[in-house]
């Protein structure tokens, strides 16, 4: 049989992080790291490998990520990323996976959009302005790390938010999560994370490429 470039991709894409999650069991074993952040670090590089192949049940193992990373996120004190897991990522997981549902092909792989650039403008200008107030409310409560956290929490907001409606542009601000996400583990120091985060990180090229071949797959562009 043979393999086109799209589903090499994809093979080595699955094969990466499969070898990245069993380096990170044997960590945990080696380490004796706690068993929840693994679990979290685990269901987070299957969430985001599952999201950059356009399958639906990202969301399934999203709901295991995101419940973990709370845990995570709230006994390193990064209170702006337990806020936004809890209050929007969570809810947004179910909605997303009903949007995702009326635009699936038979391999249950969604159809991608894009933006105009005057809509991406909005966006960057928003989420500058947004941020710094967020900052100065996680310093008032106590937050460490404000501005990365802040910054983190905003910029995956605007994300899940394009996630949602199917944005292939949403892999920039991934990218720039999982950057910010490298720098807090980093500062943290929290290895597993930090594993988890420079993995999604590689993802986000995966996904953008996958994406932007869904969109021109398309003929015409699609409607809500």
């Amino acid at each position: 049989m043979k393999i086109d470039k799209k589903q090499l991709c994809t093979i080595c894409n699955y094969t990466f992080f499969s070898l990245v999650i069993v380096a990170c069991l044997v960590l945990t074993i080696v380490l004796k790291l706690n068993w929840i952040t693994l679990l979290s670090c685990v269901a987070g590089i299957l969430y985001v490998v599952l999201l950059s192949d356009r399958s639906v049940w990202n969301f399934i193992v999203g709901l295991v990520s995101s419940a973990t990373y709370i845990y995570v996120a709230f006994e390193a004190k990064l209170y702006g990323e337990v806020i936004f897991y809890l209050a929007v990522d969570l809810p947004m997981i179910v909605v997303s996976f009903c949007m995702w549902k009326k635009h699936l092909d038979k391999t249950n792989r969604v159809a991608a959009k894009k933006l105009n650039w005057k809509q991406i403008l909005i966006i960057v200008v928003a989420c500058g302005a947004v941020m710094v107030g967020y900052a100065f409310l996680l310093k008032a409560i106590g937050g460490v790390n404000v501005f990365v956290d802040a910054a983190s929490t905003v910029v995956s907001f605007v994300a899940t938010l394009l996630m949602a409606f199917r944005y292939r542009e949403q892999w920039f601000l991934w990218l720039v999560v999982n950057i910010l996400s490298v720098v807090m583990w980093a500062i943290t120091f929290d290895l597993l994370m930090l594993i988890m985060s420079a993995s999604c990180l590689l993802s986000c090229f995966v996904g953008f490429i996958n994406w932007t071949n869904s969109t021109k797959a398309e003929k015409k562009p699609l409607e809500e």
